[in-house]
């Protein structure tokens, strides 16, 4: 698998990994300097049995935690 990207803007962001012409995402919503609010996932068949979701939210967790 590829590394994972983010995008942030001032009220949100997301997580993207591709993978060939794959791509899976994690969305979420900036509710305040210390709250993120996942609120989607889209994970194609293609990750299937990989942990590709597992993966982004342990990232959107990671990413958090590092912030405070």
């Amino acid at each position: 698998m590829t590394a994972i990207t983010r995008d942030e803007t001032d009220t949100k962001g997301r997580y993207v990994l591709i993978q060939g012409d794959a791509e899976a995402q994690l969305t979420y919503v900036i509710s305040s300097p210390r709250l993120r609010i996942a609120d989607r996932t889209g994970v194609r068949n293609a990750f299937r049995g990989t942990g590709a979701g597992r993966k982004l939210v342990e990232r959107l967790v990671a990413d958090a935690r590092a912030k405070g």
